[in-house]
């Protein structure tokens, strides 16, 4: 706890403010990104790359899609 401590003592607040919010970019692009992947996955009913007799459907691909928050934009790869 020490080093941490004293790494926070020698930040300004503009740098502080520029590792938050990238800390806080970072979680939501994870959050998105698992949520979508949880919820393409309960549509197809099967994961990545699993065969099964219940899949609905398949994946098709993707492509890049910027979202825009209010921490700034996030880059997504969205199923086609």
């Amino acid at each position: 706890w020490g080093t941490h401590l004293e790494l926070l003592a020698e930040m300004t607040q503009e740098s502080f403010q520029a590792m938050l919010h990238e800390k806080l970019r970072a979680a939501v692009r994870l959050t998105m990104t698992t949520a979508l992947d949880e919820e393409i996955e309960a549509y197809l009913q099967a994961g990545r790359y699993e065969r099964t007799p219940k899949r609905q459907d398949q994946r098709n691909g993707y492509y890049h899609r910027d979202l825009g928050t209010g921490l700034a934009g996030c880059r997504r790869d969205s199923i086609d």
